[in-house]
Protein backbone atom coordinates (compact mmCIF):
# COMPACT_ATOMS: atom_id res chain seq x y z
CA UNK A 1 0.00 0.00 0.00
CA UNK A 2 1.37 3.42 -0.95
CA UNK A 3 1.73 6.30 1.46
CA UNK A 4 -1.14 8.11 -0.29
CA UNK A 5 -3.38 5.05 0.06
CA UNK A 6 -2.63 4.89 3.79
CA UNK A 7 -3.40 8.60 4.23
CA UNK A 8 -6.68 8.31 2.31
CA UNK A 9 -7.70 5.24 4.34
CA UNK A 10 -7.12 7.24 7.54
CA UNK A 11 -8.96 10.25 6.01
CA UNK A 12 -11.95 8.02 5.19
CA UNK A 13 -12.18 6.96 8.85
CA UNK A 14 -12.04 10.57 10.07
CA UNK A 15 -14.81 11.94 7.80
CA UNK A 16 -18.36 11.33 8.95
CA UNK A 17 -20.85 10.31 6.24
CA UNK A 18 -17.97 9.53 3.85
CA UNK A 19 -18.77 8.28 0.33
CA UNK A 20 -15.64 8.82 -1.75
CA UNK A 21 -12.39 10.75 -2.07
CA UNK A 22 -9.80 11.19 -4.83
CA UNK A 23 -6.60 13.14 -5.42
CA UNK A 24 -6.56 14.18 -9.07
CA UNK A 25 -4.24 15.77 -11.62
CA UNK A 26 -6.37 18.64 -12.95
CA UNK A 27 -4.87 18.75 -16.46
CA UNK A 28 -5.27 15.05 -17.26
CA UNK A 29 -8.22 14.22 -14.99
CA UNK A 30 -6.31 11.16 -13.78
CA UNK A 31 -6.71 10.05 -10.18
CA UNK A 32 -3.47 9.69 -8.24
CA UNK A 33 -5.32 7.69 -5.58
CA UNK A 34 -8.75 7.38 -4.09
CA UNK A 35 -11.23 5.45 -1.98
CA UNK A 36 -14.95 4.84 -2.13
CA UNK A 37 -17.40 2.91 0.01
CA UNK A 38 -20.04 2.99 -2.75
CA UNK A 39 -19.44 0.40 -5.50
CA UNK A 40 -21.77 2.37 -7.81
CA UNK A 41 -19.70 5.57 -7.47
CA UNK A 42 -17.21 5.62 -10.36
CA UNK A 43 -14.29 7.66 -9.08
CA UNK A 44 -12.53 7.76 -12.45
CA UNK A 45 -15.54 9.39 -14.10
CA UNK A 46 -15.88 11.87 -11.23
CA UNK A 47 -12.15 12.68 -11.37
CA UNK A 48 -12.24 13.51 -15.07
CA UNK A 49 -15.53 15.41 -14.86
CA UNK A 50 -14.51 17.61 -11.94
CA UNK A 51 -11.17 18.37 -13.63
CA UNK A 52 -13.19 19.82 -16.50
CA UNK A 53 -15.29 21.83 -14.03
CA UNK A 54 -12.15 23.35 -12.48
CA UNK A 55 -10.75 24.21 -15.92
CA UNK A 56 -14.07 25.89 -16.82
CA UNK A 57 -14.02 27.94 -13.63
CA UNK A 58 -10.44 29.00 -14.34
CA UNK A 59 -11.42 30.08 -17.86
CA UNK A 60 -14.40 32.04 -16.50
CA UNK A 61 -12.24 33.76 -13.88
CA UNK A 62 -9.73 34.69 -16.58
CA UNK A 63 -12.50 36.14 -18.79
CA UNK A 64 -13.73 38.16 -15.82
CA UNK A 65 -10.18 39.42 -15.31
CA UNK A 66 -10.01 37.66 -11.96
CA UNK A 67 -7.00 35.56 -10.95
CA UNK A 68 -7.79 31.95 -11.93
CA UNK A 69 -5.30 30.78 -9.31
CA UNK A 70 -7.40 32.40 -6.59
CA UNK A 71 -9.90 29.51 -6.75
CA UNK A 72 -9.57 27.48 -3.56
CA UNK A 73 -12.68 25.29 -3.37
CA UNK A 74 -15.73 24.39 -5.37
CA UNK A 75 -18.81 22.79 -3.84
CA UNK A 76 -21.86 21.15 -5.31
CA UNK A 77 -24.88 19.63 -3.67
CA UNK A 78 -27.18 17.09 -5.25
CA UNK A 79 -30.22 15.47 -3.68
CA UNK A 80 -28.22 12.86 -1.75
CA UNK A 81 -24.60 14.00 -1.85
CA UNK A 82 -22.32 16.97 -1.21
CA UNK A 83 -19.13 17.20 -3.27
CA UNK A 84 -16.23 19.39 -2.14
CA UNK A 85 -13.34 20.00 -4.52
CA UNK A 86 -10.25 21.63 -2.98
CA UNK A 87 -7.29 22.82 -5.09
CA UNK A 88 -4.04 21.64 -3.46
CA UNK A 89 -0.26 21.83 -3.73
CA UNK A 90 1.12 23.70 -6.68
CA UNK A 91 -2.47 24.21 -7.94
CA UNK A 92 -2.19 21.40 -10.51
CA UNK A 93 -4.05 18.88 -8.33
CA UNK A 94 -7.29 18.76 -6.45
CA UNK A 95 -8.61 16.74 -3.54
CA UNK A 96 -12.24 15.75 -4.02
CA UNK A 97 -14.60 14.49 -1.34
CA UNK A 98 -18.17 13.22 -1.55
CA UNK A 99 -20.24 12.89 1.63
CA UNK A 100 -23.90 12.09 2.20
CA UNK A 101 -26.49 14.84 2.48
CA UNK A 102 -26.45 14.28 6.26
CA UNK A 103 -22.73 15.06 6.45
CA UNK A 104 -21.41 18.20 8.08
CA UNK A 105 -19.94 20.43 5.38
CA UNK A 106 -17.87 22.52 7.79
CA UNK A 107 -16.29 19.50 9.47
CA UNK A 108 -15.62 17.82 6.12
CA UNK A 109 -13.84 20.96 4.86
CA UNK A 110 -11.82 21.11 8.08
CA UNK A 111 -10.73 17.47 7.64
CA UNK A 112 -9.63 18.23 4.08
CA UNK A 113 -7.52 21.12 5.38
CA UNK A 114 -6.09 18.92 8.16
CA UNK A 115 -4.91 16.26 5.68
CA UNK A 116 -3.81 18.60 2.88
CA UNK A 117 -0.10 18.85 3.76
CA UNK A 118 0.22 15.08 4.18
CA UNK A 119 -1.50 14.44 0.83
CA UNK A 120 0.66 17.02 -0.94
CA UNK A 121 3.81 15.44 0.51
CA UNK A 122 2.67 11.91 -0.46
CA UNK A 123 1.96 12.95 -4.07
CA UNK A 124 5.19 14.97 -4.24
CA UNK A 125 3.72 18.30 -5.26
Amino acid sequence: MSELDEILREFEQDVDNFISTDVVDIESGMSMGGRSIDPDFDGSVASAAFSDVIKSYRKAFDLLEMDPDSIQELMGRAEDVLVITRIIGDRTYYHGLAITKDGNQALARKMMQKYEDRIVDAVGI
